[in-house]
Order: C-alpha cells, then sequence, then structure tokens
C-alpha cells in the first residue's frame, strides 16, 4: 500500500499525463517542423491557428472555473479539507471526461486526417490544466493513501478494460473502411489510461483516501479528529542500601 506524504497530485496521474505530455509535444514539434520546411496548404495553417485558439479558450475557461470553485467555497464558508477535497475530485473529474469525451466523440464527428491531431491537442492539454490548476496546487499537508489491491479498484480497472477491447472490437468490425477504424481504435487505446487511473482515484477519495496531517493531530474526512498515541514515560529509580 503506497502512502504518500505531501502530495502534489497522485502518482499514477502524474506519470500518465508526464508520459502522455512527452508524445503530445514530440508529435507537435513534428508538425511545426513539417509546416516550416515543407509545403503545407492553406488549410494546414487554418487547422494550427484552430488549434491555438482552442487552447486558448481551454485555459480561460479552466481558469475561470477554479475561480468560480474558490469564490464558492468563500462564500459558503467550507473548511479547508473539504475545500482541498472539492478541488481534487474536480481535477480527476475533468481528467476523467478529457478521456472519455473523444472516444465517444470519435464515432459521431466524420472522421478527417486531422481528427487524431485535433484530439491530442485538445483534450490531452485540458488533462493537463486540470491536473495543474485543481491537482498541483494541493496544500503540502494532504496526505493521500490507497491501495491499488482493493477489490474496487482492480474491479474497475477490469470494466474499464473490457469496455476498451469491446469498443475497438466494435470499431474496426463496423466502419467501413481501414482508415476509420484506425483513428478509433487509436482513440480508444489512446485515452482509455486516462479515464481508468483517474476513475480509480475518484473512487479512492470518495472512500475515504483523502486526509489532512498535522504535526499534533491528524484529521481525516468528516471531520473526525484522531489524537495521536503518546508513549507513556517510564522513570527508572536507582536505589542503593
Amino acid at each position: 500500500m503506497p502512502q504518500i506524504d505531501a502530495i502534489k497530485f497522485s502518482n499514477y496521474t502524474a506519470l500518465y499525463l508526464f508520459i502522455y505530455s512527452l508524445f503530445l509535444a514530440t508529435y507537435l514539434v513534428s508538425n511545426l517542423l513539417s509546416i516550416l520546411f515543407f509545403q503545407y496548404t492553406l488549410e494546414d495553417y487554418k487547422l494550427l491557428g484552430e488549434t491555438v485558439l482552442t487552447g486558448l479558450l481551454i485555459f480561460g475557461a479552466i481558469s475561470l472555473l477554479k475561480i468560480g470553485v474558490r469564490w464558492i467555497h468563500r462564500v459558503m464558508k467550507v473548511d479547508q479539507l473539504e475545500r482541498w477535497r472539492n478541488e481534487i475530485l474536480i481535477g480527476l473529474v475533468g481528467v476523467a471526461t478529457c478521456g472519455i469525451v473523444p472516444r465517444v466523440a470519435v464515432h459521431f464527428v466524420e472522421i478527417r486526417a486531422w481528427t487524431v491531431y485535433y484530439s491530442l491537442i485538445v483534450f490531452t492539454s485540458s488533462a493537463i490544466l486540470f491536473a495543474i490548476k485543481f491537482l498541483y496546487n494541493t496544500d503540502s499537508e494532504c496526505q493521500f493513501t490507497y491501495s491499488l489491491h482493493d477489490k474496487t479498484s482492480w474491479t474497475l480497472i477490469l470494466i474499464h478494460t473490457v469496455i476498451l477491447a469491446a469498443t475497438v472490437y466494435l470499431g474496426i468490425h463496423l466502419s467501413p473502411d481501414w482508415q476509420t477504424s484506425t483513428v478509433i481504435a487509436l482513440s480508444h487505446v489512446s485515452f482509455s489510461a486516462m479515464c481508468a487511473v483517474s476513475t480509480v482515484e475518484i473512487g479512492m477519495i470518495l472512500r475515504g483516501a483523502f486526509r489532512l496531517r498535522l504535526d499534533e493531530k491528524v484529521v481525516v474526512h468528516k471531520s473526525e479528529t484522531v489524537p495521536q498515541m503518546v508513549a507513556p514515560k517510564i522513570t527508572m529509580f536507582n536505589y542503593s542500601i
């Protein structure tokens, strides 16, 4: 059972987003070099401009959401532990949503050459922004304790695996051509880990894995205060006769 003190955001979500952002950066750099050194059409430049504009809009929307959440907490006078817990949950729900939406949308939008590219840019950037705005800013006194050996965690992972296998199978066999089936399969495989990891952590937090650690006492969720046990002090006397 891993225990993470002074957590910024969970190890599994952080690792996944870091690796995914490296792939995204590599993909972006390669496309930028192609635009600079090879002959691209006007449509390609329009797509690049739309991608940049979409990224700016996403950044503004998530920033406004963070400001709105903090304002609501301030107006409702929510205690600090509940504020941190709510922000962690909103961040994880945002990451999970960024992993679910492209997997659903790919079945209803027109498949084009830039479909995977646009999905990678929009939803990966959104997930990383949710992590930075809502997960990374958690106070250093937070503790997040959970176990991947937990039955519920493995049940959620198994459900996600079955859904992934079923959607990839249906996407390949029901698509009219191999280009469409390839895009559908790539979309499901690319975003499946993002969905699985974040939903597992949401389940752990809802079951009380998030708590606040102080020096003199441990305050857990639902305002339960568990005092630390103090060892009895033993004094030794030496008698001489």
